[in-house]
């Protein structure tokens, strides 16, 4: 590789939207007028003279497993000039955001993927999904709104910081579900000024905001007219029935040119025992993937079920020998503890592979059957019962 990997300046800007629109496909028009949010900080870039040719760029996140919230650092914008694709430019680019994070204490590293080996090289795996669903509006349930909370628009400046109360309320008793920091939520969810469509609305519950929704219109021309949409939320959350049926009545008002409601929820959503049998719909999924950044204190940090437990697992890591060797790690009460071990006679688990596990994406048993470990490994059972909880997945596509 020839080239020089570093922190963009503003005066890179419009190099940056050139190789992100190229190669990843979406209007020019649209990554320039995106490209003054650009978080220069949180970007790599790699140089060939003054050349931008390759990008990678992260969100600062707190991802949570097993009721704990982690740090996380969100990747996104892996993007390479088609002419440069194969030479490695935008792994350099992510592998120093990788080093970065590391060294500022971020424990664990999530993306989405548009193809899979080259961060499997890097050490990720796939840890969970975003799955996103559809109801026709005709098939909600009738709601008697008297005595609901008030579903209105919000004013952002006034009410972020409570929606943002609500949705880590909201998170903490999931898995896999990602936290923003307060500019994602401004500039990604709550204001979009290049969709004309975008609302963002609160439930808001005798002054309480305990639910809201972030949506735009999609076009949907089925049928007679040619103007119907579709509402696709990028945040349907509800804290309580009463938030959740305030904003079931909410959008059954768009019924007429409006055709669905869209959300992303758990793999098995619970919005399906509310309405018809199968009128609620997959209608995408997408797997994303995680790599530990640090073995010792990831562990310590994730929470787990009230359990005492030990195992002793050893890990392979080429890029971080910090995480590479053996490790002993016992639960008291669903407290970890985890310290360096000596030796093992077992063969040790690829970070990847052990990233899968960690979040509950990978259960060790499917790891016993698909050769990463061994049926009579005395830490299968037990990684089983520390690992367990609900499927991982994300409420946002990032």
């Amino acid at each position: 590789m020839n080239a020089e990997v570093r922190i963009p300046t503003e005066a890179d800007r419009e190099q940056i939207a050139h190789v992100l629109s190229t190669s990843l496909h979406f209007s020019l028009e649209n990554a320039l007028a995106r490209s003054p949010s650009f978080p220069l900080q949180d970007m790599r870039c790699a140089y060939i003279g003054e050349r931008v040719v390759a990008t990678a760029a992260e969100f600062a996140f707190v991802q949570w497993l097993g009721g704990n919230g982690l740090p996380c650092s969100g990747v996104w914008g892996v993007a390479t000039e088609p002419e440069r694709r194969g030479e490695g430019l935008a792994s350099a680019c992510l592998g120093t955001l990788m080093d970065d994070a590391r060294r500022r204490g971020t424990l664990v590293t999530a993306l989405f993927p548009a193809v899979i080996e080259p961060y499997r090289r890097l050490g990720y795996e796939l840890a969970g999904t975003y799955d996103e669903f559809r109801v026709a509006l005709d098939a909600l349930p009738v709601v008697d709104t008297h005595d609901l909370p008030t579903v209105e628009l919000a004013e952002v400046d006034r009410d972020q910081e409570a929606i943002m109360a609500s949705y880590a309320r909201w998170l903490a008793r999931r898995n896999g579900t990602i936290e923003p920091d307060a500019m994602f939520w401004r500039t990604r969810l709550l204001e979009r000024p290049w969709d004309e469509w975008h609302r963002a609305v609160v439930a808001r519950d005798d002054g309480t905001i305990t639910g809201f929704a972030t949506f735009t219109r999609e076009d949907d021309s089925s049928g007679h007219l040619s103007f119907g949409f579709g509402l696709k939320c990028s945040m349907f959350v509800a804290e309580d029935d009463r938030a959740l049926r305030a904003l079931i009545a909410y959008a059954s008002g768009y019924r007429g040119l409006g055709r669905w409601l869209g959300w992303a929820g758990p793999p098995n959503d619970p919005m399906t025992l509310l309405v018809g049998v199968q009128a609620v719909t997959p209608h995408d999924r997408y797997r994303w993937m995680l790599r530990i950044l640090d073995m010792r204190v990831a562990l310590e940090a994730r929470g787990y079920p009230p359990i005492d437990a030990k195992a002793t697992i050893a890990i392979e890591d080429p890029r971080y020998a910090e995480n590479t060797g053996v490790w002993h790690v016992r639960l008291s009460a669903g407290e970890a503890k985890v310290e360096r071990g000596s030796s093992h006679d077992r063969r040790p688990l690829p970070i990847g592979a052990f990233s899968s596990m960690f979040t509950g994406y990978l259960r060790p048993v499917d790891a016993v059957r698909i050769g990463f470990l061994d049926a009579d490994d005395p830490a299968v059972g037990t990684l089983d019962a520390m690992f367990s909880g609900p499927d991982p997945w994300s409420p946002l596509f990032f």
